[in-house]
């Protein structure tokens, strides 16, 4: 089981009325011993179609540095806080804490609740706002 001393990062929360429904992202970063990302990798990789298929998935993918090939990186992308606590409570989930514990740092990680999204009309509106 992973021990709160071997993993670093955050869980940011927002309105409390707004987080159970807002996105949640969840990011993983581990560093590998010396020549065992890709093996970290493709374990990580086998929890991916499972991971996609979950109901409020919305997006689950894994990441190898081109620059540094024992830095592995796991992003995804839940509907809701409350469908990313059903995964983390998963066997697949308790699969990745236990690659996790073969990271040679610790890894950071950190869960980012989305309360709002806007496009480029939000853009448009700050580099257009009046600034005195």
């Amino acid at each position: 089981m992973l021990s709160a001393h071997n993993v670093t990062g955050s869980y940011v929360r927002g309105n409390a009325a707004l987080e159970r429904d807002a996105m949640v992202n969840l990011m993983l970063r581990m560093v590998t011993s010396p020549g065992m990302g890709g093996g970290v990798a493709n374990g990580l990789n086998t929890v991916v179609g499972p991971a996609r298929s979950i109901p409020g998935c919305i997006s689950f993918r894994i990441y190898s540095d081109k620059d540094d090939p024992d830095v592995v990186l796991l992003l995804s992308q839940w509907r809701s806080e409350d469908q990313l606590n059903k995964y983390i409570r998963t066997p697949d989930f308790r699969r990745i804490l236990a690659m996790m514990e073969t990271a040679s740092k610790a890894p950071d990680l950190s869960v980012q609740q989305i309360s709002w999204t806007k496009g480029l009309d939000y853009v448009r509106e700050v580099l257009e706002a009046n600034i005195d």
